[in-house]
């Protein structure tokens, strides 16, 4: 698994945000796609005759239509077809080949939550949903994350038909510019895809895509880069799309982020409920959604689109309108492989208007989520343990930050040829004298304001209010303090104990010089605090993950810290003209998998670990929908 909280991987995650928001703004390699690249439905219908599903006339563009796919093969169309959707792929190997080994088993078995065995047929299309690498997009990660572990579990087979596999890209992907993505999901043109190396096959020449399903549903894969927003060929080619679709189709649509998710109705900060305050929390991607609904579907948006999918979060949750069935289904289903996050981040109530600009919002409720709230707030205690044993890196850096904060705090007293400033008096009033300390010299007031900008940032990254992230700052700020002045006044004592005794190596002759310390108390003082202050720096940051859960604040954060590789889950959906049904299979516990070259040939062990059917839902062509009521919440 990534490990998120080693600095390297903090500098790399904001290299890789700058430069692919700045990839996105000055060289969309969207609009280069469309420049290059053949457009192509994916679909066998000849041309539409009678009334359309919308009057949007498009420019005059070539479109061209694939009809390689496997089910359009023969003259007889099926009434049924298997799709599988996954999302958020390639982090550990564990997780991400024990999902892709179950989307390649020919029957799947799982265990309902009633006792009862389900079998499921292997699906007839893969559509991944973004994310599809980790911790960024470049060759070596792509091979090792993720096209490695699907390729064994995905072998080419002669005499097999590869599954045909679709994909959108998530912000990871686009950290290098999408090159990455574009090199291994698509082709210049439908049916250039020879490889004998894999058990899928590639069909789509853009980033983005439409696939005709049966002779109703359609799926569309839209690209929505860094920061939502669809360029204008994309918008082009599915305003097409639209407008060459029988009047009765129906859309599933994928995309990279669950901007609905933002529009949650806050209420008090306890589990179940999100946020604080009473007003909504709003983003402008949910908004630049509906405007693309609205500039290629028209009024007929709400109506056609009738399931929405995304990845982006590392749980399953399903909402769905109440008291109108006529509206689309959103689902979130990102537990592909990555690390697992905290479903306290999907609220139990949403507010959504499907028309931009116009309509009051309709409220969504949570129907389902998976793991359970209570689960994963009871996961995130475990932070306290799992965050400083798994992340030494973060402790070092905080240790570090603890030595310049206990020198600064050294400078600021009067004696400055002693630390028994620091040593004479009961522990907590030490503590006081330490913080007094800081607090008249420059180098303290320095530790602290960088600290505060970097923790109100790290508050304020997930779109908090202002206000809110001051406050957890401040709390957070406050741990940190206590953790440093702690440090400081323990590792004060000890050096006051050795300063009596003959250090068996001095320090360099430069260093009491710089502090104005005896050397061996110094060497002893500088140790103590950085030992010290990696362990109490890393729980004071744990502890505060922990309570700002309470409030969900930092919640990814939170499980960014502990790496779990387990509660994964895709979704294989069961596609008629009727209706879309889809199954949640879900892995509690993830084994710990291994993989070993025997003659050549990637092996991995068996694993006795079996799925289970951990969600379901049903959605109707013509509106209504339930839940199956298969989840353990």
């Amino acid at each position: 698994m990534v490990r998120w909280l080693r600095p390297r991987e903090i500098a790399r995650g904001a290299y890789g945000e700058f430069f692919g928001r700045l990839f996105g703004s000055f060289a969309d390699s969207r609009e280069r796609q469309a420049a290059l690249r053949t457009p192509v439905v994916h679909h066998c219908q000849g041309p539409v005759t009678g009334d359309r599903l919308t009057d949007l006339q498009p420019d005059e563009w070539f479109v061209g239509c694939n009809d390689q796919l496997p089910w359009h093969r023969s003259a007889d169309r099926p009434s049924e077809l298997w799709v599988d959707y996954v999302a958020d792929i390639g982090d550990g190997f564990s997780p991400t080949f024990t999902i892709a080994e179950q989307m390649a088993r020919t029957v799947t078995e799982l265990d309902g939550s009633d006792g009862s065995v389900w079998r499921l047929p292997r699906a007839d299309l893969l559509v991944m949903g973004g994310d599809e690498v980790y911790p960024a997009a470049s060759p070596d990660n792509y091979r090792d994350r993720t096209i490695g572990p699907y390729r064994t579990a995905f072998p080419f087979q002669p005499d097999a038909a590869p599954v045909p596999l679709f994909a959108i890209p998530g912000n990871h992907d686009w950290y290098d510019g999408l090159s990455s993505f574009l090199e291994r999901f698509t082709v210049f043109a439908p049916g250039d895809d020879a490889s004998t190396s894999r058990g899928w096959s590639i069909h789509q020449t853009r980033s983005y895509f439409a696939v005709q399903l049966t002779d109703v549903w359609w799926v569309w894969g839209i690209d929505i880069a860094l920061n939502a927003d669809i360029d204008e060929p994309q918008m082009r080619y599915f305003r097409h799309v639209a407008a060459t679709m029988p009047a009765g189709a129906r859309i599933i649509l994928c995309t990279g982020k669950p901007s609905w998710l933002l529009r949650a109705r806050t209420g008090v900060g306890r589990i179940g409920r999100d946020g604080l305050g009473g007003a909504a929390m709003t983003t402008d991607n949910w908004d630049k959604l509906t405007y693309f609904l609205r500039e290629t579907l028209g009024d007929e948006a709400s109506t056609a689109v009738r399931l929405v999918l995304s990845g982006d979060k590392h749980f399953y949750a399903l909402h769905q309108p109440t008291g109108r069935p006529d509206l689309p289904t959103t689902v979130v289903s990102g537990g592909g492989g990555a690390y697992l996050a905290s479903t306290l981040e999907a609220p139990e109530t949403l507010d959504l208007s499907w028309r931009f600009g116009g309509e009051d919002p309709v409220e969504y409720a949570s129907v389902d989520v998976w793991p359970s709230r209570r689960t994963s707030f009871l996961l995130g205690l475990q932070a306290l343990y799992r965050v400083p044993l798994l992340n030494p890196e973060l402790g070092g850096v905080l240790g570090l930050l603890a030595v310049l904060f206990a020198l600064s705090a050294r400078a600021g007293i009067s004696d400055v040829g002693s630390i028994t400033a620091f040593a004479d008096s009961a522990l907590w009033q030490d503590q006081l004298d330490v913080l007094w300390g800081a607090l008249h010299s420059v180098g303290g007031w320095a530790v602290a304001a960088a600290l505060a900008v970097a923790l109100f940032a790290m508050a304020k990254a997930h779109r908090r209010p202002a206000v809110i992230a001051g406050v957890a700052a401040t709390a957070h700020l406050a741990l940190h303090a206590v953790a440093a002045t702690l440090s400081t006044a323990l590792a004060a004592r000890l050096a006051v104990e050795e300063s009596l005794r003959e250090p068996p190596i001095g320090p360099p002759p430069w260093l009491d010089q710089v502090v104005g310390l005896d050397r061996w108390p110094t060497t002893v003082f500088v140790v103590g605090v950085v030992l010290l202050g990696s362990v109490f720096g890393a729980l004071a940051y744990a502890l505060y993950l922990v309570l700002a859960q309470l409030f969900r604040v930092n919640l990814n954060e939170l499980f960014v810290g502990m790496r779990s590789r387990h509660f994964k889950q895709f979704v294989r959906m069961r596609v008629s003209d009727d209706a879309v049904e889809g199954h949640v299979i879900g892995f509690e516990r993830v084994p710990d998998r291994s993989m070993q070259w025997v003659d050549g040939v990637p092996m991995v062990e068996p694993s006795a670990a079996r799925p289970r059917l951990v969600g379901g839902f049903r959605v109707e062509t013509n509106g209504g929908w339930r839940a199956e009521g298969n989840s353990v919440t």
